[in-house]
C-alpha cells in the first residue's frame, strides 16, 4: 500500500526539515536466511542541511509495529543512491550494529544549492537481500549568495506522552508543576498516523521546519 508521511529531519538540535517520504517499499518481509522482519519502520530523515550538503539517514527495524513504546532495531545494511533531475550523483552503503541503535546515515557533500535531489534506499539483512526501502526528496538552502524567499513553520511541544498516552507519568506532580491536569491522550482514528496538525503542515509544503523542544519523529 502506498502512503505519504511527513518525515521530520533534524537539523543541530532545534530546526528540522521536511521530505517528501514514500514508504511503500517499507512493508516487513522476512529474510531467508533470517528470522528477523528488516524494515525501515520510521521512515527516512534528511537533515543538517546546507546549500552544499545533506545527512539522509534511516534506521533499521524488525518490523514497523511498536513493542512496549519502542520499535527494535534491526542489522543489516542500506544502500543510499542520490539522484538530481533523474541522474546519479552519489552512492553510499552502510551497515548497521546495535553500536550506532541501528541508523544508517550517508554524509553527501558538493551539493547545488537550492536545488531538488531525490535519495532512494535498498535495505536487506546482507547485500544477497537488498530490497528496495524509503525515499526521500529534499531541496538544499538558498546560500547567502542569493534571496530567494523560503516557507517554513515552527512547532513546540510535541509531548510523546501528552499524545499517545503514558502511564508512567505521576498525574499529582504533573498538576503542580503545569498546574492543570494531565489530558486524556488523542483517542482520533487516525491516531496511529501521528500528529494530525503534521499533515496540515506537509499540504503547505514548506522549505523547512523548526521544532524548539519535545520534538517527536
Amino acid at each position: 500500500m502506498t502512503k505519504t508521511s511527513l518525515t521530520l529531519t533534524l537539523l543541530g538540535t532545534t530546526a528540522l526539515f521536511v521530505v517528501a517520504c514514500d514508504r511503500h517499499a517499507t512493508d516487513t518481509m522476512t529474510s531467508p536466511s533470517s528470522e528477523v522482519s528488516i524494515s525501515a519502520g520510521q521512515g527516512i530523515m534528511v537533515g543538517e542541511l546546507t546549500d552544499h550538503s545533506a545527512l539522509v539517514q534511516v534506521r533499521l527495524t524488525q518490523g514497523d509495529e511498536l513493542v512496549g513504546r519502542d520499535l527494535p532495531g534491526a542489522a543489516g545494511i542500506v544502500e543510499f543512491r542520490l539522484e538530481k533531475d533523474g541522474n546519479l550523483v552519489a552512492e553510499s552503503g552502510v551497515t548497521t550494529s546495535a553500536d550506532n541503535d541501528f541508523i544508517a546515515r550517508a554524509d553527501f557533500g558538493e551539493l547545488e544549492p537550492g536545488s531538488r535531489y531525490r535519495c532512494a534506499t535498498r535495505i536487506g539483512t546482507d547485500a544477497s537481500s537488498l530490497r528496495d526501502g524509503p525515499v526521500a526528496e529534499f531541496k538544499t538552502l538558498p546560500g547567502a549568495a542569493k534571496t530567494d524567499p523560503v516557507r517554513f513553520v515552527v512547532v513546540t511541544g510535541m509531548n510523546y506522552a501528552k499524545f499517545h498516552g503514558d502511564d508512567r507519568i505521576d498525574r499529582a506532580q504533573h498538576l503542580i508543576e503545569n498546574n492543570t491536569d494531565l489530558p486524556q491522550p488523542y483517542s482520533g482514528p487516525d491516531k496511529h498516523l501521528g500528529y494530525p496538525a503534521l499533515a496540515s503542515i506537509l499540504e503547505e509544503a514548506p522549505d523547512f521546519f523548526v521544532g524548539t523542544g519535545d520534538n517527536v519523529y
